[in-house]
């Protein structure tokens, strides 16, 4: 009887015991439907899935990329999928979900998701990232590169830093490279307006740092800049695991704004405080997603820890012939000049002196052969400068480390510029510039190619009293390249060149003011001569009928540029003349920059042909 009145009181509490085990289950089992919302908006589930800020579609383009049918469009549906995914049974192999998303499983295990779901081996993915050693991340700029227009503008590249145990441990991290593809016989002209119009299909690859470095620093001769990320091993972790999972997306490039810069930028976002690259620039430089990094946070702190200068085969033996004495330099040039005979000079030379000349010419031929890897001569002269240093005693040869100026604190790639103008015919009057990219001979050297001029799209218009507002010139693009050969051994440097086109008038001659199409290109030499360069080219140019009659022009001229108190300044000073085939002109100009900060700088100059013309004004770059 005690034991059935025990049973009447208990029996209500087992019941409502038994309902709530299951609810409590449930409960930590699956999150909630707010849960799930809050984590489908959470800022890096939507880096996961590349959908930009106030966006709602991924830009990834590949539907293999996303779980659900609607993943591409819906955040949230594709975050449900993904977890069932992972919580259901699947072989351990390379082809386990949580071996295709990392990032995604890491990310939301952090989330305090999938707790009870055992880890995966997926040893092909931790191989690539050598997970137990990877400690951070860094972005990699490539200087711009005049041979290639996908490079002209520079490239960027994503790098896995790993514990450093042994030499040379750097070049074999894994990085991450972002480009079209492309056939490599593809016409440049062809290459150029498919890439404007999004007629490529895009993708990422890796491989280790030598094969970037070998291409880049190597081969194509382009300074490389490394920004180490402020980032914990955390945060390294999920950059490279989400990295890993890019290896299986496709994209439309598009050369101005759905670049290299773009889509990296994109990744770092990642683990950025905030968005750096907004959807609707219509223009994105590699340099400008630099710029921003270095602007940005980390959980509070600078997004950049180091920033380290990876000089170029030609730098490095660039950088450390202008260290040597003149007498060291002396040495230098007869040895090569008697193909690797040693002369007096070198011979009189104490042995410091002489470790100091072989390190150079070591670089010297180094970078000879890597433009020329199938002459034997080279090589054969390479060897005898190594014996030659084997025969010295041994030991390190100091050599200062570069200065150059890293690539961000240079000017903005974009530029507005107003300027007051008097015309000997016109008038005074107005003149507003504005020019997509990127720079010119006058532009500071930090970030650009040194001793020449790249732009594309640069406008102007232009007002005098008696004229309306019409376009003065609208240059599709203009390259202009010194390449000068400032040590003065054979093989280094080559020839000077120009390239323009587009739409301009001519206020200075009598025959000029109708809006005509031309392109002109030049070749020539230039030389280095203490602060200045001096050049002479003969340009060629056909351009529409004029009032003289003019359509086809040869062009020599002269000219020199100057750099005042460490490039705080600098002049550009030009005379040519102009044999047309109806007629001929002779002309000059001055144009200079006077002085700068680091988003402006002030010019005034002045010309003549006809008549006379002088300008001032601020331009203001971003």
């Amino acid at each position: 009887m005690r034991f059935t009145a025990f049973l009447l009181s208990v029996l209500p509490i087992l019941i409502l015991s038994s309902a709530l085990i299951p609810i409590t289950a449930e409960a930590s089992a699956s999150p909630s439907a707010a849960r799930l919302q809050v984590l489908a908006e959470h800022p890096d589930w939507q880096n996961l899935l590349h959908i930009p800020k106030n966006g709602n579609t991924s830009e990834i383009e590949n539907q293999s990329f996303f779980v659900a049918d609607n993943g591409r469009t819906n955040a949230h549906a594709e975050l449900i999928a993904t977890l069932a995914l992972f919580a259901s049974d699947h072989p351990d192999t390379a082809d386990h979900p949580q071996c295709r998303y990392p990032a995604r499983f890491f990310w939301l295990q952090n989330q305090g998701l999938l707790e009870n779901v055992a880890a995966a081996s997926c040893s092909d993915f931790k191989d690539w990232a050598e997970v137990t050693r990877l400690e951070s991340s860094s972005l990699i700029f490539a200087d711009g590169f005049l041979g290639n227009p996908a490079s002209f503008y520079g490239h960027l590249l994503l790098k896995n830093n790993t514990h450093a145990d042994n030499f040379g441990a750097d070049l074999l991290n894994n990085s991450l490279n972002f480009g079209a593809s492309v056939a490599d016989d593809e016409n440049p002209v062809v290459y150029i307006l498919k890439g404007l119009f999004g007629g490529y299909q895009a993708t990422y690859s890796a491989s280790h740092f030598y094969r970037y470095n070998l291409n880049y620093s190597e081969a194509e001769l382009r300074d490389l800049w490394e920004y180490e990320l402020n980032v914990t091993a955390e945060q390294a972790y999920l950059l490279a695991a989400h990295n890993w999972e890019l290896l299986n997306t496709a994209y439309t490039y598009y050369f101005t704004h759905r670049n290299c810069a773009y889509h990296l930028g994109r990744t770092l976002e990642l683990v950025l405080d905030e968005p750096i690259m907004s959807r609707n620039e219509p223009f994105v430089f590699p340099i400008a997603v630099v710029d921003r990094l270095v602007d940005s946070t980390i959980t509070g702190e600078p997004a950049v820890k180091g920033i380290r200068h990876i000089e170029s085969r030609q730098s490095r033996f660039r950088h450390k012939f202008l260290q040597l004495t003149e007498l060291e330099r002396s040495a230098a040039e007869e040895w090569v000049d008697s193909l690797g005979l040693e002369q007096s000079t070198y011979l009189n030379l104490t042995d410091a002196s002489k470790a100091r000349v072989v390190t150079v010419l070591i670089d010297y031929y180094e970078f000879l052969i890597s433009q020329n890897r199938a002459d034997e001569s080279l090589k054969q002269l390479k060897n005898q400068v190594l014996l030659a240093r084997m025969r010295l005693p041994a030991g390190a040869v100091a050599f200062s480390p570069s200065a150059a100026t890293p690539p961000h604190e240079g000017m903005g790639g974009s530029m507005l510029r107003p300027h007051m103008i008097h015309n000997s015919e016109f008038g005074a009057g107005f003149d507003f510039t504005y020019r997509i990219a990127y720079y010119d001979m006058l532009t500071p050297d930090a970030g650009k190619a040194p001793n020449s001029a790249l732009s594309m799209g640069e406008l102007s218009l232009r007002w005098h009293e008696h004229r309306d507002i019409e376009v003065a010139k609208l240059w599709a693009v203009n390259i202009e390249s010194m390449n000068i050969n400032p040590t003065g051994l054979s093989g280094d440097g080559g020839r000077a060149w120009m390239l323009r086109g587009g739409w301009e008038r001519n206020y200075l001659a009598d025959a000029g003011q109708d809006l005509r199409f031309f392109v002109r290109g030049g070749l020539g030499k230039a030389w280095h001569v203490g602060s200045a360069r001096l050049y002479a080219m003969v340009d060629a140019q056909i351009n529409e009928r004029d009032e003289r009659g003019n359509e086809f022009a040869l062009m020599p001229k002269l000219g020199f540029t100057y750099a005042f108190a460490g490039d705080q300044s600098k002049v550009r000073c030009e005379t040519q003349f102009q044999q047309g085939n109806a007629s001929n002109q002779w002309g000059f100009r001055c144009d200079a920059r006077v002085s700068h900060g680091d988003d402006w700088d002030i010019r005034l100059g002045v010309a003549r042909e006809d008549y006379t013309e002088g300008y001032m004004g601020i331009s203001l770059y971003w």
